[in-house]
């Protein structure tokens, strides 16, 4: 079957993190090392956890180490809200516009990014693959057919409730504390 071929293609490509070549575009996909945990969600046998794209380059798409110190990636928003208990997280907004994408698209304080960085390192694997052609078709048909518990559109993922609902407590926390600083 050819699901199983890309699926298995994609877990052997996979290993720890390590510096990306910036000028290459393609597809990525993010596995859960054997042994690691991340709590409430339902994974597949194979750890897969996330299926993406760049079109700038897997360097500007690190989501282990981020060039800024943090990321606004859907990601790492989603592993930081699993993890904000077991890591000890407070969501902060992006930045004090007061806009509603400041909290919804929350961040953690620098010791926090840090620890997510951290334990990304050491739970997660990543497969790269270099991809000249229509890249956002390729991601949405790996998306589609392999459907990866953490990403949030693409399939009919059963898990996206919860997933929303643990981000949705990050971005609470988050507009309470644009609104602390406000005072």
């Amino acid at each position: 079957m050819i699901s199983e071929d890309i699926r298995t293609s994609l877990k052997m490509a996979a290993q720890a993190w390590s510096p990306a070549s910036p000028a290459q575009t393609g597809v990525y996909a993010v596995y859960l090392n054997d042994g690691a945990n991340l709590p409430e969600l339902d994974i597949p046998p194979d750890g897969l956890l996330y299926v993406g794209m760049t079109k700038k380059g897997f360097a500007a798409r690190d989501h282990f180490y981020p060039q800024n110190g943090s990321s606004g990636s859907t990601l790492r928003r989603s592993l930081g809200a699993l993890l904000k208990d077991d890591l000890n997280l407070t969501a902060l907004p992006r930045d004090k516009s007061g806009r509603w994408q400041s909290h919804y698209n929350y961040r953690f304080p620098v010791e926090g990014e840090a620890a997510l960085s951290e334990w990304m390192f050491r739970s997660l694997m990543l497969a790269r693959i270099p991809f000249e052609g229509d890249i956002a078709a390729a991601e949405g048909k790996l998306i589609a057919l392999l459907k990866p518990p953490l990403n949030l559109t693409g399939w009919s993922n059963k898990q996206r409730a919860m997933l929303l609902d643990c981000r949705r407590v990050c971005a609470m926390e988050a507009k309470q504390a644009l609104g602390a600083s406000a005072a």
